[in-house]
C-alpha cells in the first residue's frame, strides 16, 4: 500500500525536524508532498535529497492553508494520503500505524484523523488544551456517548471523532487522554 504524506508550510522553519520524523518512519513514505510558500526550495531539495526523502515539492504563491491541502492532494498518488503540519514530528509508527488502521476499516471509510498532542519542549511534558479540562472529559463521558450515539457501522471511533446519526462530527471522550481512532467525515 503507497503512502503519500501532504504537508503545506509557510516559511519551512521547522519542517527539517518533521522531514527527519518522516524518514525513520516503519514503514517510509512513497512520497512527500511539500506545498510551500515563502520558503527557499533549492535548501528543502538539498535535504530531501540528503535525506533519501522522495520529495515532490510545489511552491504555492497563493491562497490558505486549505488551499495548500487540495493543492497537495492533487499532486498525490498514494493508496492512502496522510496530511500533517511542517512544525509536527511524526511518531516512528505514524504510518504504520495509519495502514493498519485503514486496511481493517470498511472499504467505504473515506477519512481517518488522530488528535494532536502538544508538547511544551522548554520543559519537555505535554501542554494541556481545552480537551483535558475536567468538565470537558465529563460532559463527553456522560452526555456525548450516551446521547449522541456514532452511526451503527462507526462504533468503533466512538472514543475519538466520530459522526453521529445526524450526521454531526462529535468529540469522544479519549480526546486527548488515551489513543483513538477518528472519523471526521
Amino acid at each position: 500500500m503507497k503512502v503519500s504524506v501532504v504537508v503545506s508550510s509557510k516559511g519551512c522553519r521547522y519542517l527539517g525536524c518533521l522531514l527527519s520524523s518522516l524518514r525513520g518512519q516503519i514503514i517510509r513514505p512513497h512520497e512527500v508532498i511539500l506545498v510551500v510558500k515563502d520558503c527557499d526550495v533549492k535548501a528543502i531539495e538539498r535535504f530531501c535529497s540528503n535525506h533519501q526523502l522522495p520529495c515532490i515539492i510545489v511552491e504555492q504563491d497563493r491562497g490558505s492553508f486549505t488551499t495548500a491541502c487540495n493543492i497537495g492532494k492533487r499532486e498525490a498518488n498514494g493508496d492512502i494520503i496522510l496530511f500533517t503540519d511542517d512544525d509536527a514530528i511524526a511518531p516512528k509508527g505514524w504510518i504504520k500505524r495509519y495502514v493498519k488502521t485503514f486496511t481493517r476499516s470498511p472499504k467505504d471509510v473515506a477519512s481517518i484523523s488522530s488528535r494532536d498532542i502538544y508538547i511544551k519542549l522548554d520543559e519537555l511534558r505535554r501542554a494541556p488544551t481545552i480537551d483535558d479540562y475536567p468538565h470537558i472529559r465529563l460532559y463527553r463521558w456522560f452526555i456525548r456517548t450516551w446521547l449522541e450515539p456514532p452511526l451503527e457501522v462507526l462504533k468503533e471511533y466512538r472514543w475519538g471523532v466520530y459522526i453521529d446519526n445526524d450526521l454531526t462530527v462529535i468529540n469522544g471522550p479519549y480526546i486527548p487522554g488515551r489513543a483513538c481512532l477518528s472519523l471526521p467525515y
